[in-house]
């Protein structure tokens, strides 16, 4: 569950990838533990997490396949573009 700095805008991403669920806050940008709870019960063991887990272990493969090098490379242009103040 992302916390601070750039952790919201990658568990954004990361949902937008079809690879995890975000846990919506409330009003005052707190996270409910029930709320947390629903969202795990349904990417690790509802029908509706299917997409999910199938994604997540599709991605996991291409990761693995490309190798360290390739994801260095990934985070090193990662860190440029939000150094660049550009937004995904």
């Amino acid at each position: 569950m992302p916390m601070k700095h750039d952790q919201p805008i990658s568990g954004k991403v990361v949902e937008d990838v079809g690879v995890g669920l975000e846990v919506k806050r409330d009003e005052n940008k707190k996270l409910n533990r029930e709320d947390i709870a629903q969202v795990i019960r349904k990417v690790v063991k509802d029908e509706s997490g299917v997409r999910v887990r199938s994604k997540a272990r599709e991605l996991s493969e291409i990761i693995r396949m490309k190798g360290e090098k390739a994801i260095d490379g990934l985070v090193e242009e990662f860190v440029q573009l939000c150094n660049e103040g550009k937004t995904i």
